[in-house]
């Protein structure tokens, strides 16, 4: 089952980015936590989480610069290149297990 909502410490240990950095993600980029629970720690929703995980795309996997994922951010996501379809990779992965079928 998966978590509704997400602390930072949570989000770091996902990603590997600092508390510090999601902090700064978090004022930049306007993301919105709530105060959840008697300790009030701030949590992510997934939707948040979702936005978080394209921000560590763009900054830390790409490169760009907190200007550039901002406008980034605010246009329609596109289809990571890097990510291949799953259908595509699944019938690579039936034609390579044919291929060594034929030379048992």
């Amino acid at each position: 089952m998966q978590k509704l909502f997400y602390t930072f410490r949570e989000l770091s240990e996902k990603y590997g980015v600092e508390v510090d950095e999601l902090r700064r993600w978090e004022q930049y980029f306007n993301l919105t936590a709530m105060q959840k629970g008697a300790n009030s720690m701030k949590r992510f929703s997934i939707k948040e989480v979702e936005k978080i995980d394209y921000l560590k795309y763009l900054i830390k996997d790409k490169g760009y610069s907190y200007e550039k994922a901002k406008e980034l951010l605010s246009q329609p996501k596109p289809k990571r290149k890097d990510t291949p379809d799953l259908k595509e990779k699944l019938i690579e992965i039936r034609t390579f297990l044919a291929q060594l079928k034929e030379h048992l």
